[in-house]
Order: C-alpha cells, then structure tokens, then sequence
C-alpha cells in the first residue's frame, strides 16, 4: 500500500505549487513525519529532495527514465 502511495506521491510532488505537507495528506499519509519516513526509505530521497531533482527542466526526464524503468522491468 506505502508504495502505490508514493508512485501517487511522486507524480503530485512533480507540480511544486503543491505544499508537500498536502501531498502527503492527500496520498493518505497521517504525519508529514511518516511520509518523509516512508518516501525516503522506498526511494532513497526524500521528498523535498525529489522535487528539487525532477521539478522544472528535468520533469521531461523523470517520465522517460520511468518509461525506459517500466520497459526495462517488462522484458
């Protein structure tokens, strides 16, 4: 369940006009401490991290390296 929470999360956490004290409210987290707990251990960021990655210029490249993950995970 955590994990189908943070594939929510990440896609929402990609918008930064978001707070991430609601993207974890609305991925059915109850504390902003257990998301950043949970985000960080199934990610290995946490999830200000992960914004500061994959937000502005390399949005377009999270989506393809989850494509080239998700063809890679078919084969």
């Amino acid at each position: 369940l955590n994990s189908l929470r943070v594939d929510k999360s990440r896609k929402i956490l990609l918008n930064a006009e978001i707070p991430i004290t609601t993207v974890a409210l609305e991925c059915g987290f109850g504390s902003i401490r257990t998301f950043n707990r949970v985000f960080a251990g199934l990610t290995g960021v946490t999830p200000s991290g992960f914004r500061r990655r994959w937000s502005g210029d390399n949005y377009i490249d999270y989506f393809e390296n989850d494509f080239q993950r998700a063809d890679d995970e078919r084969r």
